[in-house]
């Protein structure tokens, strides 16, 4: 650490870069206030028209779903092939109801980086769901729904400058941090901030390795953040996506509990532990939520009972919403290859690795391959290669896997693409190739419950008592 005299500099040599100017201030707060207004006096800002929103029947499987999107998409356009997302309503409310049920301790705030769809984000603020957000982008999607500046948490550990001040001028007070560097910046931009300190979640484990102080670093950055004022309100961790062993929770709850100890050796009072994400949220996923939020509840007890005063939240982002987004796409084109006996099949389809099969397809859906949405003429396979529809050479989206025979026209689906792969790239082309479009589907009763009426300014309901818009008796 530095010692007071370089801090003391450092902080002089930032301050006339960070401190935000006042007009710039003032012009945040106007439109922001303007846009919070208008959704909360506008009755029918938030409610889907019916023809948005197609419903269907308990019982229905996937297929069955999907068949009712083609037959409506048809009727009005007998050429209809595009590419969709099938995005399940009521799958977002079940995933709620499971947290609620076995982590009723743990206020949820979605990670809107995961998936920013604003009829996804307008459900999620409904039900009572607070948000966390990483950008001025992210934070400025959640007020404009009429959320409370105090129901976000901006939890990315380094931030740019033009978002903090952003943030400040919103009254998003509570923030996370790492670094002295980042503490100055904070102290400069944002001095009446709320601050999270984040730490390391384990050694034992493979967790992410970027963000998070060591646990050497826990006494000497709290004791700088008093040392210049900032207001430190709790600790939190982020144990990395899709945790296998829940175990590691455990790991990071201890670690929390050591860093509120020196905080309070340090006569630093906090009141908050963030546990972050990493929750499963695909269906068939390798390890069940109801495990891990048992092996959480076992290490908040032990370590945070409800009757130290503590305040849990959590920041789950595909857990929400993985499950809910099913890709469908049409075969575009075939190849017939044959090299002596056997034969091999090239397939084209209507999306890309520019658009759903980026970087972070593989490891949200972990599909090998594509389902076909009505059963074969055979069931004998053959050795196909699947490719998308732009002119990269590089794009391949299914490599030798082995598929019935299909022709042009044929619909295939994927599973669990309602996390990064469906919000990343969205709105971006290449060759000029459209981006599949979301297409919204909910039960009769949910649609009954929540989108068939008028609603007018969100009220967040921190006792969960409005039951009859969760379906729950």
């Amino acid at each position: 650490m530095a010692d007071l005299a370089a801090k003391a500099a450092l902080n002089k040599s930032v301050t006339p870069l960070l401190n935000p100017c006042s007009d710039y201030i003032a012009t945040i707060r106007s439109n922001i206030r303007d846009l919070m207004q208008k959704k909360w006096d506008t009755q029918e800002a938030v409610v889907i028209p019916m023809n948005n929103m197609l419903l269907y029947e308990d019982g229905d499987g996937v297929r069955d779903k999907i068949n009712r999107i083609i037959e409506q998409e048809t009727e009005r356009d007998e050429n209809f092939e595009e590419a969709f997302f099938m995005v399940d309503m009521d799958d977002v409310k079940r995933k709620l109801i499971q947290w609620r049920t076995y982590l009723p301790r743990v206020t949820p705030y979605y990670a809107v980086k995961c998936n920013n769809d604003p009829q996804i984000l307008s459900l999620l603020a409904d039900l009572g769901v607070y948000f966390d957000c990483a950008s001025r982008n992210d934070m400025a999607s959640i007020l404009g729904l009429g959320v409370e500046p105090c129901n976000i948490v901006y939890s990315h550990s380094v931030k740019c400058c033009r978002d903090i001040r952003y943030a400040a001028a919103a009254g998003i007070d509570l923030m996370a941090f790492d670094s002295e560097h980042e503490l100055i910046k904070i102290k400069s931009i944002h001095p009446n901030a709320s601050v999270l300190m984040r730490i390391k979640a384990s050694n034992k484990y493979d967790v992410q390795q970027q963000y998070g102080c060591e646990q050497h670093h826990v006494r000497p950055l709290l004791a700088a953040a008093k040392e210049m004022g900032l207001n430190v309100v709790g600790i939190s961790f982020h144990v990395g996506s899709g945790v296998i062993d829940g175990r590691v929770f455990i790991d990071a709850i201890e670690r929390a509990d050591k860093a509120f100890t020196i905080a309070s050796e340090l006569n630093i009072s906090l009141s908050i532990l963030d546990i972050g994400g990493g929750f499963f949220g695909k269906t068939r996923a390798p390890v069940e939520f109801k495990e891990v939020a048992g092996l959480i509840n076992i290490a908040l007890e032990d370590h945070f009972p409800a009757k130290r005063g503590v305040r849990i939240i959590a920041e789950p982002g595909r857990y929400f919403v993985s499950s809910c987004a099913t890709l469908v796409v049409t075969v575009i084109g075939k190849k017939v290859m044959q090299d002596g006996v056997e034969k091999e099949f090239l397939y084209f389809l209507n999306d890309t690795i520019f658009g759903t099969f980026n970087c972070s397809f593989r490891n949200c859906s972990e599909a090998n391959q594509p389902s076909l949405l009505k059963a074969p003429l055979s069931e004998m396979t053959f050795k196909s290669n699947v490719w998308g529809q732009t002119c990269a050479g590089h794009d391949r989206l299914f490599e030798e896997c082995h598929l019935p025979q299909l022709e042009t026209g044929d619909r295939l689906f994927v599973e669990n693409v309602g996390a990064y792969p469906m919000s990343m790239n969205k709105g971006r082309t290449f060759n000029g190739m459209p981006q599949p479009i979301p297409m919204y589907v909910c039960s009769k009763q949910t649609w009954k419950s929540h989108y068939g009426k008028t609603r007018g300014k969100r009220q967040v309901n921190n006792k969960h008592e409005d039951k009859s818009v969760l379906g729950v008796k």
